[in-house]
């Protein structure tokens, strides 16, 4: 699998994925880079830990490598925007996402939770397709499918 990932892009510090397969451990790069734990990880590394195939990675495989890079992982699911204020957290988040010309079904992806400000209602979200991203609350309820692997950052 690691010989199909490609050259590392990193987009203010957003790691952005090179495969159609690769959100969960280029996000997870994102967070182990935010978190300053591993500020120079890459894409790859993060495939070999959560052993990532051509159908994706699978949420304990996520889990396992955010222990290995010692992020202290903690999955949670039924949540609400309330929620991620309270535990205020980064996290990687499952999600909904819209192909880039708006048409057609969404589709499963993971993209790193790097902030929340309550005061304007935006969410800060370093998405491994595009890099930075902020939505409203509103966007974001309609995105997200209420998990979260908070991280310690």
């Amino acid at each position: 699998m690691q010989a199909f990932v490609g050259k590392p892009k990193i987009i203010n510090n957003i790691v952005i994925q090179t495969t159609p397969y690769t959100c969960a451990p280029s996000s997870i790069a994102t967070l182990a880079r935010y978190s300053r734990k591993h500020p120079q990880i890459t894409e790859q590394e993060v495939v070999k830990l959560t052993k990532t195939n051509r159908f994706g990675t699978t949420t304990l495989g996520e889990i396992r490598a955010m222990k290995k890079l010692d992020l202290n992982p903690q999955y949670r699911h039924n949540l609400t925007i309330d929620d991620l204020i309270t535990l205020n957290k980064p996290a990687l988040l499952h999600v909904k996402e819209k192909r880039r010309t708006g048409k057609g079904t969404r589709f499963s992806h993971a993209v790193a939770l790097l902030g929340i400000d309550t005061q304007r209602e935006l969410i800060l979200i370093g998405n491994p397709l595009y890099g930075m991203q902020v939505k409203t609350f509103g966007e974001f309820t309609e995105y997200w499918f209420g998990e979260a692997i908070l991280i310690d950052g």
